[in-house]
């Protein structure tokens, strides 16, 4: 299915076939480790909301609703974030549609805070400073990137891509951990697995 798509949209829209399927950095002619830090972190998100589905899928079986649906949640949240770096969607296709990167964070934060007021309850059982850790990081990101970024630039050059690239990637870190460490206490919560790790 995959290979099709691959094929229609390449005559479609007039697409090299090696840009869908060679590696970017070859594409690109680019030292093979350019975006180093920025794969590690879509990797990070890709553990979280893998781990988020599974334990999910596991905890819909047992009937435990609330758990699963907050972890359901997290899981496509994950995964948006993770596409969202993969392919720049904020960066770039949000502009093919007409939505400037200011909206679509914009609709991010708002769809982040409708999901911690949904699940309020569930986030104040689990390690919540780690899980506001991860927020506030990610979100001092996103501020350096929109707002701070010429500033910075100015002041620090290259280094500001560091600072600002740094805390995301802290913040993906700490937002990882969370969701593994969570999901694996509501798993020993089900008894399914030994008791080898307590909620802190």
């Amino acid at each position: 299915m995959i290979l099709l798509a691959i094929a229609v949209i390449s005559i479609l829209f007039d697409i090299p076939i090696p840009t869908f399927t060679r590696d970017t950095t070859t594409v690109a002619g680019i030292h093979p480790i350019s975006g180093f830090l920025s794969n590690l972190g879509i990797l990070l998100w890709c553990i979280a909301g893998t781990t988020c589905a599974i334990v999910a899928y596991i905890l819909k079986h047992l009937e435990l609703r609330e758990k699963y649906l907050f972890l359901l949640s997290s899981a496509f949240l994950s995964a948006y974030l993770m596409i969202d770096d993969l392919f720049q969607i904020h960066e770039y296709f949000s502009f093919q549609i007409g939505l400037s990167d200011t909206i679509t964070i914009t609709l991010l934060g708002i769809a982040v805070l409708i999901y911690m007021v949904q699940f309020r309850h569930i986030i104040m059982q689990t390690d919540i400073l780690l899980f506001l850790l991860a927020l506030s990081l990610l979100s001092s990101s996103v501020f350096v990137d929109t707002i701070a970024e010429q500033f910075l630039t100015n002041q620090l050059g290259d280094w500001e891509y560091f600072i600002e690239d740094g805390i995301k990637w802290i913040g993906i870190v700490c937002w990882c951990s969370y969701y593994v460490k969570t999901s694996i206490c509501f798993v020993k919560d089900t008894a399914l697995l030994p008791n080898t790790m307590s909620q802190e």
